[in-house]
């Protein structure tokens, strides 16, 4: 079996379906037999509220306060490498499905911020063997340059950009670009030498049918060829039901054909694309 892949999850803006493509894109694959593991680095924690409302997880003691003894996201920053426990840090959701939850009470490093912590992620990834375990590893990034977006793109192998065909898209895909940048040849040079962090694509998100909308993803697609970054195919519409919808209910519990065979045809495009940027 070779190495699992890291993959951020990552866009500077908000409000893009970040956070659903990575959870829906990790839930389809896993029914496909992957193994796969979501790592929720971003403070909302909205992708472990999903989760954790989709498996039915008792986060609440019989007193109602928030159990601590659930493994979280803030245990894994907390622990010592050499006496840390697995079972605090990582949640078995199905057999081929683990998550590393949010934590639920804190915005939990900003304290905290230091190189050492921002290694912290990759140090257990690597103690762990945890890349030899899975074969993807979803990392759900903030919508911000960083503690957390830094201690992701430590951990990457490569980062995968949801992206709305908006007038902001080509400044965001241009300024997310110069971060990346920044972080590979100024910010962590050393760290990163030697490895190559690349961008697996854009997936275009809340998509609607008009003659603007299909202007700016020409605008949107010009720029990307221009600046060699690949635009998926497949693109995301807009489902106001997902917007208004439970947290618990994912595109495979839905009865939409539509949204199926989006999530379905995107999830096998993202595997293509991991092949062939891993030279298969």
């Amino acid at each position: 079996m070779s190495e699992g892949k890291v993959i951020s999850f990552l866009n500077m803006k908000g409000g893009v379906c970040k956070t659903t493509l990575c959870k829906e894109i990790a839930y389809y694959l896993q029914k496909r037999g992957k193994k796969i593991l979501v790592i929720d680095i971003d403070p909302q924690s909205n992708c472990t509220q999903s989760f954790f409302e989709k498996f039915g997880v008792d986060v609440l003691d019989q007193n109602g306060n928030i159990r601590r003894d659930i493994p979280s996201i803030q245990k894994l920053y907390d622990l010592q490498l050499v006496d840390g426990k697995e079972k605090d840090v990582i949640l078995t959701l199905t057999p081929y499905l683990d998550l590393i939850p949010g934590d639920l009470t804190t915005v939990f490093m900003e304290r905290n911020s230091n190189s050492t912590h921002e290694q912290k992620l990759l140090q257990v990834i690597k103690r762990w063997k945890l890349k030899e375990r899975y074969d993807f590893i979803f990392i759900d990034c903030p919508p911000t340059y960083s503690f957390y977006t830094v201690s992701a793109l430590m951990a990457s192998d490569y980062y995968l950009v949801p992206s709305k065909a908006d007038m902001y898209s080509l400044l965001g895909l241009s300024l997310l670009k110069d971060v990346v940048k920044r972080f590979v040849t100024v910010d962590q040079p050393v760290l990163m030498e030697g490895r190559n962090l690349q961008c697996i694509g854009v997936i275009l998100t809340m998509v609607e049918q008009s003659e603007g909308m299909k202007q700016r993803i020409k605008d949107i697609k010009k720029f990307a060829r221009e600046e060699n970054i690949y635009v998926f195919e497949n693109e995301f519409k807009y489902y106001s039901k997902l917007v208004t919808g439970s947290l618990s209910t994912f595109i495979a519990d839905r009865n939409d054909l539509s949204l199926l065979s989006f999530i379905e045809n995107v999830s096998e495009e993202f595997l293509e694309r991991i092949e062939k940027l891993n030279g298969k």
